[in-house]
């Protein structure tokens, strides 16, 4: 699976900037973009992430893009 999703930390539940607050602890699935669901990250996943911080009057700092991918514990 690979999937994008923006996340912005805020008071409400919808802003939640965590999968593990997003899932309310692995209570919920949620629904990806490309029409999977997930409650927690598996083996083969590929998480990516990136982001800009934008504020008023400021300039508009991009920090690029990183990314990884979850492999199985082999012990």
């Amino acid at each position: 699976m690979t999937s994008t999703i923006t996340t912005q930390s805020g008071p409400n539940p919808n802003e939640a900037g965590l999968l593990l607050d997003l899932t309310q602890g692995g209570k919920n699935r949620i629904a990806l973009p490309n029409g999977e669901s997930c409650v927690f990250l598996d083996d083969g996943d590929t998480i990516v992430m990136k982001t800009v911080a934008v504020r008023d009057g400021l300039p508009t700092i991009g920090f690029g893009e990183v990314s990884g991918r979850v492999i199985a514990n082999k012990n």
